[in-house]
């Protein structure tokens, strides 16, 4: 759940949108190094990524999707690198995914 002052990507978000059509639009780069960015960058910080507005996650979730399909996709893609940065995708979504339990269905999103 997002802390009391949400963080938004108002200011950022037209670079990561930029960055993304150039190098999975236009293929102007490996989109591992995307991936890399969105892993290596502060953006992943359990703080920053606790304190995301609703409509940050969201643009957040998707472009970190894209981008791992994208990699996924690719002829050879660095095995060792790309296992890691999954796991570093799969921790940064438990904090971002908003889970319920229902007292009768169990769990859902």
């Amino acid at each position: 759940m997002p802390g009391r002052n949400p963080a938004s990507l108002q200011h950022s978000r037209p670079y990561l949108e930029l960055s993304d059509f150039l190098c999975r639009g236009k293929g102007a780069s490996d989109p591992i190094q995307l991936l890399r960015f969105y892993c290596t960058s502060s953006l992943m910080g359990k703080m920053t990524l606790g304190r995301l507005s609703e409509n940050a996650r969201l643009f957040f979730i998707v472009h970190l999707a894209q981008a791992l399909s994208a990699c996924s996709d690719q002829p050879s893609p660095e095995l060792g690198e790309l296992a890691s940065m999954r796991r570093q995708v799969v921790d940064a979504l438990t904090i971002i995914l908003p889970v319920r339990i229902h007292p009768s269905r169990g769990l859902f999103l």
